[in-house]
């Protein structure tokens, strides 16, 4: 399948792996999706008619260019698999699904590559998502557009992929919010703080509230990367490189809570020793 909205068989794959109470959701926000009794494949009408409580963005109404859903505002969580149908749609812009209960690890299919090219925001916050980052999401051919990737509040585990800085991968990424993921545990990967890291160099990346911890790698000596953190022992401590350190530079560590966005004036000159 391709982008078009006149299908809406990708939408209505990632309403099958919602429980009956998440698709009861789904369906009063305006999905129209039934199942095959003998395939058991779920197909529905063309999603830019399901109107606007659906969530459901089309550019002049032919083409699926945003998936928008906050349950917050819906009539309950969804409480199921993410799911690999929904980057089907080639032009999708903007994929938001948050405060839905998601369960189960990030699908494959967010690493391949050809896919989600034109992807600007990826928005999976407040769920329950599991299990570790993947490697190889954000190589090159794959998220080339992407400049907002937010993970936060959820349940990850395991280490920053160092992988994540290497060349082609997210080469657009402007904020990356891993916030409140008490499983990533280990310290920043060096290469995330260099010079020859791949993505912007004014890159701001939110570890508050997780278990990332220890000093900073000497080897970070981009003056303009933007590390949103806790601090203190058992935190983000020890000495700061000397690029982190300069004053009047933007790179250096910021408090957790001004992410994204932070005034120059409110970095840590130094840290509390670890």
């Amino acid at each position: 399948m391709g982008s078009e909205a006149a299908d809406g068989s990708a939408a209505c794959a990632f309403y099958g792996l919602q429980p009956s109470t998440g698709q009861d959701v789904l369906k009063a926000a305006g999905w129209q999706c039934t199942q095959n009794p003998s395939t058991l494949a779920w197909t529905g009408t063309d999603p830019c008619s399901w109107g606007k409580a659906s969530g459901i963005v089309c550019n002049g109404g032919h083409t699926v260019s945003a998936i928008n859903l906050d349950c917050t505002k819906l009539t309950g969580t969804l409480g199921g698999k993410l799911g690999d149908s929904l980057p089907l749609y080639t032009c999708l812009s903007s994929l938001a699904i948050k405060n839905c209960g998601l369960t189960g690890p990030l699908p494959a299919v967010f690493s391949r590559k050809n896919t989600l090219m034109s992807l600007s925001s990826l928005v999976l916050s407040n769920n329950t998502l599991s299990g570790s980052l993947p490697q190889y999401m954000g190589q090159g051919g794959s998220m080339d557009s992407l400049n907002n990737l937010d993970l936060s509040y959820n349940k990850f585990v395991g280490g920053l992929p160092a992988r994540w800085a290497s060349k082609g991968f997210f080469v657009n990424l402007f904020t990356l919010n891993l916030r409140n993921n008490n499983g990533l545990y280990g310290s920043v990967p060096p290469s995330w703080g260099q010079t020859s890291a791949s993505w912007p160099a004014t890159c701001a990346i939110n570890i508050g509230s997780t278990g990332i911890k220890g000093p900073l790698s000497p080897l970070m000596n981009s003056g303009n990367f933007r590390i949103f953190a806790n601090v203190g022992p058992g935190f983000i401590c020890g000495k700061l490189p000397k690029a982190m350190a300069d004053p009047g530079t933007d790179g250096g560590v910021y408090p957790s809570w001004r992410f994204p966005n932070a005034s120059r004036a409110t970095k840590y000159t130094t840290l509390p020793a670890c």
